[in-house]
């Protein structure tokens, strides 16, 4: 069980090299094959322990086909992570239903004095990811323009990943590869989906990032501390550092 999660996980990396290699149409081929092949074992496997995790699973490859059909790509980057991150929440909602999981259990309040401390670790590491990456400004200097973007960076980005990622996953990938390796699953689930910066240094730190906010969902049992640092993060780095 744990080889065929391994495996899936492998196959996304995989096709997001292919894609960058070979162009964004054939990886949007890869990923719905692999949309279907996941929900083709889904279907047929309705008693195995690892079931589950095949549907959360689609929600990556379904995550990388939205980014590569925005309705709209005339319009300003900032409004893409609501094109992206909107289908998205829609579909991870689903899964949460479907899977009769509560959703609370990932967002429920709770451990405020350590929730502030996670979310401070975003303050150095959105410094140390600009660094790295280097991008170019998510939007321009203009106030309602900014505040458009922390917006959308922290409901689309921030919380819609670690959602995903911190929450829906380990739930449901814990009870099969186990309480500790479930960090690890997530964390290079989580790097997978930066292959497309073109930067393995950015890939690697934000794997490392990973198994940190991981840890730290686990032991303090919500992700709003990291919802609240992977905002930070992803802030400073597109927004706040770019324009100074």
């Amino acid at each position: 069980m744990k080889i065929i999660i391994a495996f899936y996980i492998l196959a996304i990396a995989a096709i997001e090299l292919i894609g960058i290699q070979w162009g964004n149409v054939v990886g949007l081929v890869g990923h719905a094959l692999l949309i279907e092949l996941l929900l083709s074992q889904y279907a047929r496997n309705s008693q195995s322990e690892y079931r589950s995790v095949l549907l959360v699973l689609v929600l990556c490859p379904l995550l990388r086909i939205l980014s590569f059909t925005i309705p709209f790509p005339e319009a300003p980057k900032v409004y893409w992570y609501a094109m992206v991150g909107l289908p998205l929440l829609i579909a991870i909602r689903l899964t949460y239903y479907t899977l009769q999981i509560s959703l609370w259990q990932a967002v429920r309040l709770g451990a405020w004095k350590y929730q502030i401390l996670v979310a401070a670790t975003g303050i150095p590491l959105s410094l140390l990811a600009y660094s790295i990456w280097e991008p170019n400004p998510l939007t321009q200097n203009i106030p309602h323009r900014i505040l458009i973007g922390v917006a959308f960076l922290t409901v689309f980005g921030a919380f819609t990943e670690e959602v995903l990622f911190r929450g829906l996953f380990q739930d449901v990938a814990a009870p099969v590869v186990g309480s500790k390796m479930v960090v690890v699953y997530s964390s290079v689930l989580f790097a997978a989906m930066y292959l497309g910066s073109l930067s393995w240094g950015y890939v690697a730190f934000m794997g490392a990032v990973g198994l940190l906010w991981g840890w730290c969902v686990q032991r303090t049992g919500t992700i709003w501390g990291t919802v609240l640092a992977h905002s930070i993060l992803s802030v400073g780095m597109l927004i706040v550092f770019p324009l100074m």
